[in-house]
């Protein structure tokens, strides 16, 4: 793939300090993959791997250059590739099972209405942390990081455990979210809604 050349070029830049060329590079990697996908290609799980780690570094060179929601959109971009990518497995599955023959008229069987969305992966509640990360630096992003760390962590906690250092990086990531969010709040609190109390002192006179 003549995008693998232009990532491992990026990759050369970022190596060096030349972040603006770097994104440039990213941005070109991106697109080839793009309309390779878009052009009917099949990328394969090589090009699905090089095109969503594309997006992530992308993501993570942006918001060095202190640009945290086009670093959201290129998280949220990894995210859609990845989904789309095991959203599509089981339906190549199915299709390749019902025209091999066999019983039952070779039809192919749809969802079952109702089901539960299939576990998070382990690469989706990464790029779901670092969507999170990116959320925070936007004015009304907080409220939907929560809610990213908040699964991801649901995620890895039924997968790995309580005490599995990816479950406890993700309960940080929450944690961090919460005092984010909370100082965000004292601050444009209005001026006095923190006074407190204060009983009358019988020096008053009261």
């Amino acid at each position: 793939l003549s995008s693998s050349s232009a990532a491992s070029d990026v990759y050369k830049r970022q190596g060096v300090g030349e972040l603006q060329q770097g994104a440039i590079g990213y941005i070109r990697a991106i697109a080839l993959l793009d309309k390779a996908s878009r052009s009917g290609a099949q990328l394969g799980a090589r090009g699905t791997a090089l095109l969503v780690g594309c997006h992530r570094d992308f993501a993570v060179l942006l918001h060095e250059l202190g640009r945290p929601a086009d670093a959201a959109k290129q998280w949220s971009a990894a995210l859609h590739v990845v989904e789309r990518a095991s959203a599509a497995a089981p339906r190549a599955a199915s299709s390749s099972s019902s025209s091999g023959g066999g019983g039952g008229g070779g039809t192919a069987r749809s969802p079952k209405p109702g089901l539960a969305p299939p576990p998070l992966s382990a690469e989706q509640c990464e790029l779901m942390l670092g969507l999170a990360d990116a959320l925070l630096g936007s004015a009304d992003g907080a409220c939907r990081a929560r809610q990213l760390a908040l699964d991801a962590l649901d995620a890895r906690t039924a997968q790995l455990g309580a005490r599995h250092p990816a479950t406890a990086a993700a309960a940080y990531e929450l944690s961090r979210i919460e005092r984010a969010r909370a100082a965000a709040a004292q601050r444009t609190a209005p001026a006095g809604a923190c006074l407190l109390y204060t009983s009358p002192s019988p020096r008053d006179g009261l």
